[in-house]
């Protein structure tokens, strides 16, 4: 080998290793960053004319892309869960358990005790208003109840259309990113930075939508939604979700969860509030309004006073109106205690004692309506089955499994969201363990690029001295 050949590889293996060096030292200062993924570094023989002229340093990134694949998988599922656990830990710590004081089984046993002292004192004033009051106290629960279920509805329709914000934002990001990467990859550009960037904002777009992507050989990433809509090809597919209604992208395409709609969307934190806002919490209103009903019905026919002319309204009413079973859909919400027995409202306390529309008070020691009303408690009634719960049933025992499976809607989904996260984090560390930076690993290959590097210093430091001698001749 020449003198100018050995002084030319030297050179060249000292480029070759200050980018080792570059690199070593990148992958180290960003090892703490989740989202970061190692920088492999190869050497490749760089050959002119048949003659070595050294090494020359490939930068890539070595991603198991199965892997991602299922970590992205895991994400969106766990994510569905999680959406749906947090709604319902709000609406079930208002609601509260059966046995809790202000519960609305609670409440209806309550009722039930004092319409028990309402028999024994039937003329007693303090006795008829604490009735009354206590009366209040549970359709007012009821209206809670539903008011807390619509309040979750609308929380869930608010984080949808900001979820659907940052798909979007991301999407748009990620299209600007793919053309950087086509282009720099295209000029043998180093992209992995790129890379990078773009695997976060696919990670957190399939956190909000079950995603499935794909890279074509320029280097650019497609992103389809599970259902099969693409998200991304070349330019992407913005999404908008109207207040209440669907979710769609921009060529149509109906994501929307739902029985018989094939492209909607099954996994993703947007999937789980779509779940929430269309079917959970209105199958929990179902169910209170069947209980608002079932209230006033009860209460109705255990009133012979009521019926003697049209729409005549019993102790609890659909605001102020008789039970319609045509209008049933959202009476826990219109739940009112008859105002014919508020004294505020111009009514009279006697009627608890004496009938809704009696036309005067009972006798003082005539109990016959207080007990029309405590029987009334032993009575089953039919309901419309919903969620689970009975066609048959006592008020109180309906109060009872309604709160019961409504609370283990919110165990249930927990307990899934528990193991989906269990999962999720196993996998996440496996990601992380194969794609991400061990410091010692590359402390290492450090050690190999200072020699390597001391080497061909020395070999600079050889021919300076050859060239030195045969000056000096």
């Amino acid at each position: 080998m020449s003198m100018t050949l050995a002084l030319s590889s030297a050179l060249n293996n000292l480029r070759a290793n200050q980018t080792l060096s570059s690199v070593i030292s990148r992958n180290i200062e960003s090892a703490s960053i989740p989202s970061y993924v190692r920088k492999d570094s190869a050497q490749a023989t760089r050959i002119s004319g048949g003659v070595s002229l050294g090494v020359q340093v490939v930068i890539a990134r070595n991603v198991d892309e199965r892997l991602v694949r299922d970590v992205r998988g895991e994400s969106s599922a766990s994510a569905a869960l999680a959406a749906k656990a947090d709604a319902l830990k709000v609406y079930a710590d208002v609601i509260g358990q059966p046995q809790d004081e202000a519960s609305v089984a609670s409440r209806v046993g309550d009722l039930k005790t004092v319409l028990g002292t309402l028999v024994d004192r039937p003329g007693d004033e303090v006795v008829q208003r604490n009735v009354v009051r206590t009366a209040g106290l549970l359709a007012d629960r009821v209206k809670d109840m539903y008011a807390e279920s619509r309040s979750t509805q609308t929380d869930a329709d608010n984080r949808i259309r900001s979820g659907v914000d940052l798909v979007n934002a991301n999407l748009k990001r990620i299209e600007g990113i793919n053309k950087q990467i086509a282009t720099g990859k295209a000029s043998g550009r180093d992209v992995t930075d790129l890379q990078d960037q773009r695997d976060l904002l696919a990670d957190q777009i399939a956190e909000k939508i079950g995603i499935t992507t794909y890279q074509r050989e320029s280097g650019e990433m497609i992103i389809l939604a599970k259902g099969g809509a693409t998200l991304l090809d070349t330019s992407a597919n913005l999404l908008t979700a109207t207040p209440f209604g669907t979710l769609r992208t921009a060529d149509g395409t109906d994501l929307t969860p739902g029985d018989g709609n094939p492209t909607g969307m099954t996994s993703g934190e947007l999937a789980g509030l779509y779940e929430i806002r269309d079917r959970i919490m209105p199958g929990f209103q179902d169910q209170l309004d069947q209980f608002a009903g079932g209230l006033m019905r009860m209460f109705q026919s255990a009133d012979p006073t009521v019926g003697a002319a049209p729409n005549d309204t019993g102790l609890f009413t659909d605001n102020g109106a008789a039970f319609d079973p045509a209008n049933v859909q959202g009476m826990a919400e219109r739940i009112r205690v008859n105002p014919m027995v508020l004294p505020e409202a111009g009514g009279e306390l006697w009627r608890i004692s004496a009938g809704m529309h009696a036309a005067a008070p009972a006798p003082g020691g005539d109990n016959t309506q207080a007990n029309r009303y405590l029987n009334a408690f032993n009575v089953a009634l039919p309901f419309t089955p919903t969620g689970g719960l009975p066609a048959s049933s006592t008020i109180a025992n309906y109060a009872t499994s309604m709160i019961t499976i409504q609370q283990n809607v919110r165990t249930e989904t927990e307990a899934q969201n528990e193991s989906r996260q269990t999962t999720l984090e196993t996998l996440r560390s496996t990601r992380s363990n194969r794609d991400g930076v061990n410091i010692d690993d590359e402390l290492q290959k450090m050690l190999v690029v200072q020699q390597s590097y001391a080497a061909s210093a020395n070999v600079i430091t050889t021919v300076k001295e050859l060239m030195d001698r045969l000056i000096a001749i």
